[in-house]
């Protein structure tokens, strides 16, 4: 006899995608990892509307299309108001660590992801998973690491000097630029 029962869907919980971030792109980029094996999975954010800075095929749906109680939710790290608005969901929750310079973000002084339900941590690689190791000892944690695709990013044979940043997260060190 067959298997019949629903495979819970994966709804990475982000901001507008409107904004230009790398945890956005990523978040992304995992739902199309998913869909592409077999495994249902959606991104949902306060304004459902494409992304205009990549391209994707994702499915994208407003918070209030999630499945209270049956979606499995993977939230970002970053941001409070998420946490606040699932706090009284009984949703498997999942939180996606990708920096955990972060963290504090997303949490009130003294607060723990497991005070919001969350039953496991995902990392973006071994800093961010030794933190949350020690910083979240009760909450099971795994590293999924940041693939980089090799056919899009290559080196160059030809170098020159340059200074890459971002003005947004280290504003005095780009005035000094």
């Amino acid at each position: 006899m067959a298997n019949t029962a629903r495979r819970p869907r994966i709804v990475y919980v982000t901001f507008p995608p409107k904004q230009i971030a790398g945890g956005i792109k990523l978040a992304f980029r995992h739902v199309e990892i998913l869909n592409a094996n077999g495994i249902p999975a959606v991104i949902a954010t306060p304004q459902p509307e494409p992304p205009h800075w990549f391209d994707s095929s994702v499915e994208i749906i407003n918070l209030e299309g999630i499945s209270r109680d049956d979606d499995v939710l993977v939230l970002p790290d970053n941001y409070q108001g998420f946490f606040q608005y699932f706090s009284e969901w009984t949703n498997y929750k999942v939180v996606y660590c990708q920096n955990h310079f972060f963290v504090h973000q997303g949490l009130e002084e003294g607060r723990d992801f497991a005070d919001f339900g969350v039953r496991a941590l995902l990392c973006g690689g071994r800093v961010p998973e030794r933190f949350c190791r020690r910083r979240f000892p009760a909450i099971p944690c795994t590293q999924i690491p940041v693939l980089v695709d090799h056919q899009l990013f290559q080196i160059s044979d030809q170098k020159s000097l340059s200074i890459a940043y971002a003005p947004r997260k280290r504003s005095l060190e780009a005035a000094f630029i």
